[in-house]
């Protein structure tokens, strides 16, 4: 599946600050949500749909970003997708990527008090909050960003990364990165 089986959002007017536009039905479109505007060779412009007239399949989009407002044009059609879709997506159709297969190697996390009395860990590096406690090979895996399968210690031994540290699982870097397929959508 590519995007062009996607829903599709045409803008009908472009404003200063957003777009208003028509759109497919789609469980994608609602009050406030996240949404993705796809604009082709691995782009989304990011925001938010409101003023939504479910009836009518009218809403606005306020990009996150007004300096990507001029990337939509009046009377152009752009698949689009959720927030949760759409991050997965991007990591698929970014032709840009380079994907190297690894096997994971175990390295060093600094673990915190949260303020909600929970602890939380982060990968030892520069930005390790302060009252930290190092534990040594502590961050031991990784999650797959398409299907959230285990690559590490208690999953598979190795998978695809992709800088700065995306990670991806043989199986989905062979079912929807090699091929740029989105048919991981439901």
């Amino acid at each position: 599946m590519g995007p062009d089986k996607l829903p599709r959002f045409v803008v009908l007017t472009v404003f200063k600050d957003h777009c208003m536009g028509r759109f497919d039905p789609s469980p994608w479109v609602s009050e406030n949500w996240i949404s993705g505007l796809y604009l082709g060779d691995g782009r989304f412009v990011w925001g938010r749909f409101r003023d939504v007239d479910a009836a009518a399949h009218t809403c606005s989009f306020l990009p996150d970003s007004p300096s990507e407002l001029p990337g939509l044009h009046q009377n152009e059609s752009y698949p689009f997708m959720d927030g949760y879709w759409g991050q997965r997506a991007e990591l698929v159709l970014d032709e840009s990527r380079c994907w190297q297969r690894r096997l994971f190697e175990p390295s060093d996390k600094v673990r915190y008090p949260a303020s909600s009395g929970t602890w939380m860990a982060t990968r030892l590096s520069a930005e390790v909050p302060n009252g930290g406690q190092l534990v040594p090979g502590g961050w031991d895996h990784e999650h797959c960003a398409i299907c959230n399968r285990k690559i590490g210690c208690g999953g598979e031994s190795e998978g695809y990364v992709s800088p700065p540290d995306t990670w991806v699982c043989k199986e989905c870097h062979g079912c929807f990165v090699v091929p740029r397929s989105l048919a991981f959508v439901n």
